[in-house]
């Protein structure tokens, strides 16, 4: 579920994320603050949570062609493909591929289209809260 969760974070959020640290920063909190079932563990790292587990899924997704990475010296940009665009349409046609998973679905795309209203800095500040709450600190 995680890799169909993945995919519509990213439609929620135009299509594209800019930087590694903001999708990070946006996994964590769909799954600590809201409840999102996403399988990652997310360690304390240099600028809060990390998950190894979630970098590599999205390292799988661009191996399979759901997702393109782009480094442009600075910052890592993840976007949705075409060939991602129909996994997610196709799915959505069949109830029966989201396993019950429609409340999940209908939060992310809420709260994913909160957080593209947020500098990454405020996402960070946020992840911070959280993870303080939640992991006893930084």
């Amino acid at each position: 579920m995680d890799l169909l969760f993945l995919l519509k974070v990213l439609k929620e959020h135009d299509g594209k994320i800019n930087g590694r640290k903001r999708f990070q920063k946006i996994i964590f909190l769909l799954k600590e603050k809201f409840n999102i079932p996403f399988s990652y563990k997310f360690l304390k790292y240099y600028y809060g949570p990390y998950s190894y587990e979630l970098q590599s899924d999205l390292s799988m997704m661009v191996d399979m062609g759901l997702i393109t990475e782009k480094y442009d010296g600075l910052t890592y940009t993840y976007e949705l493909t075409e060939k991602g665009k129909k996994l997610l349409d196709s799915l959505a046609e069949k109830p029966s591929s989201f396993q019950g998973k429609f409340s999940e679905m209908n939060k992310i795309e809420k709260k994913v289209r909160e957080f593209k209203n947020k500098e990454t800095y405020e996402l960070v500040d946020e992840a911070y809260k959280v993870m303080e709450e939640k992991m006893g600190g930084i």
